[in-house]
Parts: C-alpha cells; sequence; structure tokens
C-alpha cells in the first residue's frame, strides 16, 4: 500500500514554512512595523491571516511522525521502553533548539538589542531558563522571540503522547470527539495550547489508520482523473471554509476553535492530493522542510530585529516574502553545516547514552509498564 513518506512529510513542511512567514509577516499592521506594504491581492492582508493554519499542519505532521516511528510496537510496554522514547523525543527537542536560539540571542546582542532586555530586571534568568528549556507559553512568560512559544506546545506534545497513546488504543476515534469537545464545554479553549490539543489524537489515528494513503487512493467512480479531481476541489475548499471558520468570531460559541485541528488535517491531504505529487515542485518543497525547522525558529528575528527597515522598506509583499524565504533558508543551510562540520549529531547521541544510562540507574530494573 501507498505509504505516506518522510519525503511527503517534508513537502508539506516546505508549503507550511512558507505560509508561517507569511501570517507573521503580513497578518496585521503591527506587523508591518508602521511601513506601507503594496500587496499583490487587494485582500492580502486577509490572506495572510489564514495563513494560520500553519501551526495545525506542524502539529498535525509532528504527531504522525512520532506515531508511524513507534508503529508495530508498544513503546510504553515497558519503564525501559517508556524511558527510551522520552529521553529520545525530549533531548530532539532541546538540541536541535539550544544551537539556534543561543545563534539567535548572540547576534541580537551584538546588533545591540540587548537580549536581557525582553525580561524583567529582577526575575530576567529565570524568564530566560524558562525560554531555553521552552516552558514560556506553558506559563505565558516573557521571551525573547513570541514565536518560540510553539516550542512550548511541542514539548506538551511528547509529554501528553504517552497518555494519549494509551487511551487511543482503547477508545480511538472517540478520543478526538472528546478532546475537540471537552475543552470548549470547560471554557479552556481560550488558549492556543487547547485549541490544538484534538490534533494530538487526531494525528495518531489518521497515521493508524493509513487515513491519508486511504482517501489519495480511493476511487469512489473508478476514474482516476475525475476521482482526483474531485478530491482535491473537495479539499481544497475545505481548507479554505475550515481557515475562514477559525477566524469567524460570530460562530455559535467557541465552537470556530474545533476549524483550526479540522484546517490542518485538510491542507494535509490537500497536499497528499497534490504538489507532493508533481515531479520538480515535490523537490523544491522537500527542500525547504528538511530546514524548516531552523527556518521556523529564526525568522522573527530577520523581520523584528535584525533587518526590521530593510526587510518592510522592500515595499511588496512577494519581495519581502522571498527576502525572508531566502535568508530564513541561508541560516539554516549555515547552521546545519555548522553542527555537521563539530560533529553535533555525534555529541547529541553521546549525550542521549549517557541520561539513559543515569535514568536507567535511577530507575531501576525493567518491567511491565501501564502509562
Amino acid at each position: 500500500m501507498l505509504r505516506f513518506s518522510k519525503d511527503d512529510t517534508n513537502a508539506v513542511k516546505g508549503a507550511a514554512i512558507i505560509l508561517l512567514i507569511i501570517y507573521h509577516c503580513f497578518s496585521s499592521e503591527e506587523r508591518l512595523n508602521g511601513y506601507a506594504v503594496e500587496f499583490l491581492f487587494p485582500n492580502g492582508m486577509h490572506l495572510a491571516v489564514l495563513a494560520d493554519i500553519c501551526v495545525a499542519i506542524f502539529v498535525f505532521l509532528s504527531v504522525f511522525g512520532i506515531t508511524r516511528a513507534v508503529e508495530g510496537r508498544d513503546p510504553f510496554a515497558t519503564r525501559t521502553s517508556a524511558r527510551q522514547f522520552l529521553v529520545h523525543r525530549l533531548l530532539k527537542l532541546y538540541m536541535e533548539f539550544w544551537p539556534v536560539a543561543i545563534v539567535c540571542i548572540a547576534v541580537t546582542y551584538a546588533l545591540g538589542n540587548h537580549w536581557y532586555h525582553n525580561y524583567t530586571p529582577t526575575l530576567g534568568w529565570m524568564y530566560f531558563l524558562q525560554d531555553l528549556f521552552c516552558l514560556v507559553g506553558l506559563f505565558d512568560s516573557p521571551t525573547i522571540c513570541g514565536t518560540w512559544w510553539y516550542m512550548s506546545f511541542a514539548l506538551l506534545i511528547v509529554l501528553l503522547y504517552p497518555l494519549f497513546y494509551r487511551i487511543s488504543k482503547m477508545h480511538g476515534v472517540m478520543l478526538t470527539v472528546l478532546v475537540m469537545v471537552l475543552p470548549i464545554e470547560i471554557g479552556m479553549y481560550g488558549t492556543v495550547m487547547c485549541r490544538h490539543l484534538p490534533l494530538i489524537p487526531m494525528a495518531m489515528y489518521f497515521a493508524e489508520n493509513n487515513v491519508l494513503e486511504r482517501i489519495r487512493e480511493a476511487s469512489p467512480f473508478k476514474h482516476r482523473v475525475l476521482d482526483d479531481a474531485i478530491k482535491i476541489v473537495l479539499f481544497g475548499v475545505l481548507t479554505y471554509v475550515f481557515a475562514e471558520g477559525a477566524m469567524n468570531e460570530t460562530i455559535y460559541y467557541n465552537y470556530r476553535f474545533l476549524f483550526h485541528p479540522l484546517s490542518g488535517a485538510s491542507f494535509v491531504i490537500f497536499s497528499y492530493l497534490t504538489y507532493t505529487r508533481i515531479p520538480y515542485v515535490n523537490q523544491v518543497f522537500r527542500f525547504l522542510g528538511k530546514y524548516s525547522m531552523n527556518m521556523f525558529l529564526m525568522h522573527t528575528f530577520v523581520r523584528s530585529k535584525w533587518l526590521v527597515d530593510f526587510t518592510y522598506g522592500l515595499g511588496k509583499d512577494y519581495l519581502i516574502l522571498l527576502f525572508m524565504v531566502a535568508v530564513s533558508l541561508a541560516f539554516s543551510i549555515a547552521m546545519e553545516g555548522l553542527k555537521k562540520l563539530i560533529r553535533y549529531g555525534a555529541f547529541e547521541k553521546a549525550v542521549e547514552n549517557k541520561v539513559l544510562a543515569w535514568t536507567e540507574k535511577l530507575g531501576g530494573g525493567d518491567a511491565n509498564y501501564a502509562v
């Protein structure tokens, strides 16, 4: 059976990072930093607002990837396997984040924008450590980079995954429905973290039941061209409708927040049906997706701290977008090149082995383990 591959994941990430940059650069007058920017389309700012679905896309792909990585085995069957899962995922998160964070903070300081001023005089170091350990989104603390709140959600995914995994094995798709509705009913859906929680069980269900592959291979009319055309139009329209719905404050109560996870899932399906299948085009998106993590972590510094005047001084939205993508990509490639030069991957593996050995001493022997 056809499988949603790592290449497909990177291709969708490539599109998502472009949406992310569009959203952060153009979605409000405040983000334009007082500059008059000429939009290619008359409703350019509104379209930029809709690009907020990028968060849901990244969350979906992250959980989908984790689920596929543990496919065919129970990663929480024993204390050892559960410990290995958590140590590997937590260290992977932190050790991908820290090099970029340190470089960004150092460059910001070198350019005269003291990173310490983003915190407070009395609790600055505490907030700095919360930034480094991806906790600012959980405590709504001051941060040097507003977009780093997502790292807190990435941390939450790792910490909550064992619980969702165990419950999903017992209740399946009903877990997704519960997580989508319950926070609304108890008034928790006002935070950006809560509104994306349903993507965890949703992406798990998609990965475990080959939903993406089944949709792509579905042929209700037994005519490949017609079937593909109908599916592409359907999920393209659904993505737009869900993205609009997530921003529509007139929808009853907080149920508009249900559209956040639905828009992300729909976009992934739409992507799997379209550009991920087009030669050369998919290679461009895969290349961007390969470096999307570093691009996400540093792009805000370019547009808000390092090169504000030059960036928005370009005047046209497409020039600003091209510049931001080019600079972020160049930075990411340079960072990965530096890490390869200093053998950062080997260092990361050595640290993981040390931490595993240390936690094994603390955790005792192996045994059946229920999350």
